[in-house]
């Protein structure tokens, strides 16, 4: 059975995420793959050229992509097996964000770590007001930095200060917060959508399917496109320099990062500074450096003795 399946369906189509034998949606090397070879048939079909959309969702209760397969992580031991696997992610993400379609992320459920960072590498975020809703970045509790783009797209979506907070602390926020960042762009009744996911991800590839499946996503969806023009001229915005609009607040809310990180436990003082200064260094290049910048500083930490030992006890914890 596959992790992830699509549908086109009156020109949108939909990739739906929902791992096998698992509760989470997680981004492995096998995964991230998987994704890329079913965008590919999707952009390759028949029915492309009269494609509008794209829609990234789970078919996961609660869940929208819990973020990276930490058991990968901890197993890369030199950097050069970290570089293959964060480029990997990097060129899906690029691809991804290039397309000429709108790409929306449907999220109703925890979307962290990586699970975030595909959702930024989108054009549009939905976001519900589940109980579940989860948007975070919590890599520094494993001794670890965002490394699929977060540090660089988040603080150009929301700010050097509101992204340096969310990272630093690893605290997630609700669909609520979300929407009231800058981080999500609507906010969806999670009650309203319940059902439509799994009707959705029912509709058959050829588009011949019960009119009302995903009908109340589908009327969201086709009321965003009609703004397609905003979305990608801001996707084409942020993707310049974060110094170009506030070059004195990067370097406050670095100073004023670096004065928290020195209160925070010892553990973390290695991944927080790496984190202040990829935030830092890439703040003042185009988006491409700078995910460039980022892998090299995820690089440093992955293959740390701090990560490794901070993803052990995390998996010790977890045991209890």
């Amino acid at each position: 059975m596959p992790n992830i399946t699509h549908t086109l369906h009156d020109r949108i189509a939909t990739l739906t995420w929902d791992m096998q034998d698992s509760k989470v949606n997680t981004l492995s090397s096998a995964t991230l793959a998987e994704f890329e070879r079913v965008l590919d048939e999707v952009l390759a079909s028949d029915q492309s050229n009269a494609m509008e959309a794209l829609v990234v969702q789970s078919a996961k209760p609660g869940i929208f992509i819990a973020g990276a397969d930490i058991k990968e992580i901890e197993g890369l031991n030199e950097p050069e097996d970290v570089d293959m696997f964060v480029q990997r992610a990097h060129d899906l993400f690029a691809k991804l964000e290039g397309l000429d379609v709108l790409t929306i992320a449907v999220i109703d459920g925890a979307a962290l770590g990586g699970g975030l960072e595909l959702a930024l590498a989108c054009d549009v975020r939905l976001a519900t007001d589940g109980p579940k809703t989860k948007l975070g970045l919590p890599e520094v509790h494993l001794g670890l930095i965002p490394g699929f783009g977060g540090t660089q797209r988040l603080p150009r979506l929301i700010g050097v200060e509101a992204a340096l907070e969310m990272m630093m602390s690893g605290s997630p926020v609700d669909g609520a917060k979300a929407v009231d960042l800058g981080l999500a762009d609507l906010l969806v009744n999670h009650e309203l959508l319940a059902g439509d996911v799994e009707l959705a991800n029912d509709t058959d590839q050829s588009g011949d399917s019960d009119q009302s499946s995903g009908s109340r996503l589908e009327s969201t969806i086709k009321e965003i496109l009609a703004q397609k023009a905003q979305f990608k001229a801001r996707g084409g915005a942020l993707a310049g320099r974060v110094g170009e609009n506030e070059p004195f607040a990067i370097e406050q809310a670095v100073q004023s990062g670096r004065v928290e990180a020195e209160k925070s436990p010892k553990l973390a003082q290695m991944a927080l500074e790496t984190l202040l200064n990829a935030v830092e260094k890439g703040a003042e290049l185009n988006l491409p450096e700078a995910l460039a910048v980022e892998k090299e500083h995820f690089k440093h930490v992955a293959v740390s003795d701090e990560s490794k030992e901070m993803i052990q006890a995390f998996f010790a914890s977890r045991k209890k």
